[in-house]
């Protein structure tokens, strides 16, 4: 079975989050941190990254006082799972 690994992402101004880049540890990856910190917005950008436009159910997504948002998949590899 193929799938997607994300290597690197970037976010710049979705939501609360001005700027955070993740570069995923090669196992597993556990979104942790204080109410507001940004952990939802980093899980809906990954999912808009895949999905695109479509994808974006909120009405406003870029950061408020900002003219622009970006999601940066900086490297994303195909895999294929050993059956």
């Amino acid at each position: 079975m193929n799938s997607q690994k994300i290597q690197e992402i970037e976010i710049r101004n979705i939501k609360g989050v001005k700027q955070i880049k993740i570069v995923p540890n090669p196992t597993i990856v556990k979104p942790a941190g204080k109410n507001g910190a940004g952990k939802s917005t980093v899980l809906d950008c990954i999912r808009w990254a895949f999905g695109g436009k479509k994808a974006i159910k909120d009405a406003k997504p870029i950061r408020h006082g900002e003219d622009k948002a970006e999601i940066v998949d900086g490297e994303i590899q195909d895999t294929k799972e050993q059956e």
